[in-house]
């Protein structure tokens, strides 16, 4: 046997090959879909995150609406920096309500005795699915068959590329 129109012509080829694409389509689909489905490439999309302003103004904004790219932070919305803890009051525009929730008996109990103010906002975190860790888990897949694959026929056919004919 020198082609491998000649090994087609043999019946244990051909069941081989059967084994081989069913085995080459059941291990993509088992781990691309495994890896998708347990979220494993599923990571924070901080330019995603949702503002919701609270105490009755009830806006929602974007992270990147609000702060450029290089201000962005993973911290949590109890960690901001004043300065955009403050941005972020003047957008929800509840200042006046967050001043005026501290001086009842409640407000100032917590503001005098934690020293504590309330937020007034909160972030709601945002995932995005990387398609690339996926793409990359197909190639590698894709390429260990293909390396089986020329290892056979120059096992069995003495080439890497044998001839068809």
């Amino acid at each position: 046997m020198k082609t491998i129109r000649d090994l087609n012509n043999t019946a244990w080829f051909r069941a081989l090959k059967v084994v081989y694409i069913s085995l080459l389509v059941g291990i993509t689909s088992f781990v691309i879909l495994t890896a998708y489905f347990e979220g494993e490439f599923e990571t924070l999309d901080i330019a995603n995150r949702k503002i919701v302003c609270q105490y009755g103004n009830e806006k929602t904004f974007l992270v990147r609406d609000v702060f450029d790219e290089g201000e962005m932070s993973s911290r949590n919305y109890y960690q901001l920096p004043d300065a955009q803890s403050q941005r972020i009051l003047e957008l929800c525009e509840i200042e006046d309500v967050v001043v005026e929730a501290m001086k009842t008996e409640l407000g100032a109990k917590i503001v005098g005795e934690y020293g504590m103010r309330p937020i007034g906002y909160s972030i709601e975190d945002t995932y995005k699915t990387r398609y690339d860790y996926l793409v990359l888990t197909f190639v590698i897949i894709t390429g260990t068959f293909e390396l089986l694959r020329r290892a056979f026929y120059y096992v069995v056919l003495g080439s890497i590329r044998p001839k068809k004919q």
